[in-house]
């Protein structure tokens, strides 16, 4: 029985840190005054003159997310609780992956996000797909680690995410929908935005805002199970040609 890539805590998760040495792969897109800068091996949003949907944009363009085969994106996010003080006055960041010939319409991403609420500051993390945006987790959580996990079998990405308390995972999104074809890649974005109603709000400043560590490569299964070499053991599909019954039971699945 092998560990299908489905499933993301089977999955082994190995990349490199790009945020570590400057990358030519890197293109940035400021929008309304956002902007980043990488210092102290991290890349942080800042806005010195805050209006609102302050937004910025980092996209990676040596995409190894390839329409047919597996992947994962994984990046640090952290956000400080800010002096909010209007409803609507907030700030996200978020992991997010584009199809390379997206036309603005199909993008899935997972956010770490802060905001004024009713006079609470409100903290989650967020799923945002084509169709529809759903908070899957409130917070008190200054940092979270966020992944993307393709599965080119299946055709889907599984948001997940690590804050206090371990790994949680939303349900995989199909991008049977987006009619993409097989010469198509993907991009991944790192996408910061701030809103403010008044510009005096929301300032954000070094150390408040920022993303480490990001991470992409091949989500590779920890252990497949082969009943001889190179010759994988599929699901009880032996047993109806040798009258075998392969059964391993059930159990949790460990944390990555």
């Amino acid at each position: 029985m092998a560990c299908f890539f489905s499933a993301p805590a089977f999955a082994d998760f190995k990349g490199t840190d790009a945020f570590r040495a400057p990358n030519s792969n890197w293109q940035y897109s400021p929008y309304d005054g956002g902007t980043y800068a990488v210092q102290n091996s991290r890349l942080e949003f800042l806005v010195d003159s805050p209006a609102t949907g302050n937004t910025a944009m980092l996209l990676w363009k040596a995409n190894e997310g390839a329409y047919n085969k597996n992947w994962f994106l994984q990046v640090d996010a952290y956000v400080e609780i800010l002096p909010f003080s209007d409803d609507g006055d907030g700030i996200d960041l978020s992991l997010a992956v584009v199809p390379s010939a997206d036309k603005g319409l199909r993008m899935l991403s997972i956010s770490m996000n802060r905001n004024q609420n009713n006079g609470i500051s409100d903290a989650g993390i967020a799923v945002i797909d084509p169709v529809n945006f759903s908070q899957v987790q409130k917070t008190n959580a200054r940092s979270a680690t966020l992944r993307l996990h393709y599965d080119k079998k299946s055709k889907t990405i599984t948001p997940s995410w690590k804050t206090i308390g371990g790994w949680n995972y939303a349900a995989p999104r199909s991008l049977q929908a987006w009619g993409m074809t097989s010469a198509e890649t993907f991009k991944a974005a790192l996408i910061a935005r701030n809103a403010a109603a008044n510009p005096q709000n929301a300032g954000v400043a070094s150390g408040q805002a920022y993303f480490a560590n990001f991470k992409a490569g091949t989500a590779t299964p920890d252990i497949v199970v082969e009943k001889s070499p190179s010759s994988e053991l599929k699901d009880n599909k032996e047993a109806l040609q040798q009258n075998l019954w392969v059964n391993f039971g059930s159990g949790r699945s460990p944390s990555v």
